[in-house]
């Protein structure tokens, strides 16, 4: 189930792997942090202000997930989250080379950690609950954004599932759910 604490898990896992990985070596200080920030889904593909990061510096910019339910599995509903991140890099202005210097170091960094994260659920990891073992897509995109200051690199999306409760609490409803002439009798069991 996706919950506050969930979420936390979710960008500190992120934000370890921007410190660790050498070529993004993320630090943070009281009030600047280098080489790792979350974004939300449109500012991933519409752009936002980045900050003045040196030129050839890597930065992995967490996407915020999005989430869908899917279907039932032996009466267990699923969740399945798609996440993503950005690695990026400042590359110098009108310089093709640097660009593609840029954009060919991001990719074999989001390899970095996509490989990292399927070791991570290999062995257990508990944000991922198993679910990204093997055989997921990963969906790469390379990128450029020229309208706010010569950035390129590669977006990365990639679909994860977690246990959702399919339980109706009765005290987050105004009316009587036990009541409700439209559930059936046999779901009574999972009204809380």
């Amino acid at each position: 189930m996706i919950n506050e604490q969930w979420y936390i898990d979710y960008v500190d896992y992120f934000k370890l792997i921007a410190t660790n990985h050498i070529k993004i070596q993320h630090t943070s200080t009281s009030d600047y942090e280098l080489g790792f920030v979350r974004i939300s889904l449109q500012e991933a593909f519409l752009g936002y202000q980045r900050k003045d990061w040196k030129i050839g510096s890597l930065v992995l910019e967490l996407i915020d997930p999005t989430t869908r339910l899917t279907h039932l599995e032996g009466g267990i509903q699923y969740r399945t989250l798609q996440g993503g991140f950005q690695i990026v890099g400042h590359h110098i202005d009108g310089d093709n080379d640097s660009q593609i210097k840029i954009m060919t170091e991001a990719e074999i960094t989001a390899t970095d950690i996509i490989t990292r994260m399927r070791y991570n659920s290999r062995g257990g990891h508990p944000l991922w609950s198993r679910s990204f073992d093997a055989g997921q897509d990963v969906t790469y995109s390379f990128i450029t954004y020229n309208n706010d200051g010569n950035w390129a690199g590669v977006r990365v999306l990639f679909d994860f599932r977690t246990k959702h409760d399919v339980c109706i609490y009765n005290n987050r409803w105004n009316d009587d759910v036990l009541n409700d002439e439209f559930i059936n009798n046999d779901d009574l069991e999972c009204i809380k």
